[in-house]
């Protein structure tokens, strides 16, 4: 996803944008492109403090640890809605009872 063009325009020091005030950020450099950024996260004089975290962030999202956040051996079972129950045993004529099986099959391979 790029940047969207209206915050690399600059039509004064804030503007008002999906229900958020933004700022013009004049650090933010990409020659031949913008000359500036809005951003609503920061302002020019916390962008050094907004760069510092962002770092912060990026070395930490690095050094996470990749390990699953369920428990060893956890079993995950598929559940379908009500709303795609239905639209299965009624659009495609599938019977509940097939439904149940495909759903049981699926958990066990798991």
């Amino acid at each position: 996803m790029g940047l969207l063009k209206w915050r690399t325009v600059f039509k004064g020091d804030t503007i008002e944008k999906d229900e958020m005030t933004w700022t013009w950020c004049p650090h933010h450099k990409n020659e031949g492109y913008y000359d500036g950024l809005y951003y609503h996260n920061h302002t020019p004089a916390t962008h050094d403090q907004w760069r510092e975290g962002k770092k912060n962030w990026k070395k930490n999202k690095d050094n996470r640890d990749e390990t699953p956040r369920e428990p060893a051996g956890a079993q995950k079972s598929l559940k379908i809605s009500d709303a795609l129950k239905t639209a299965l045993c009624t659009n495609l004529c599938i019977s509940e009872e097939d439904l149940a099986k495909i759903v049981d099959s699926a958990d066990q391979e798991n």
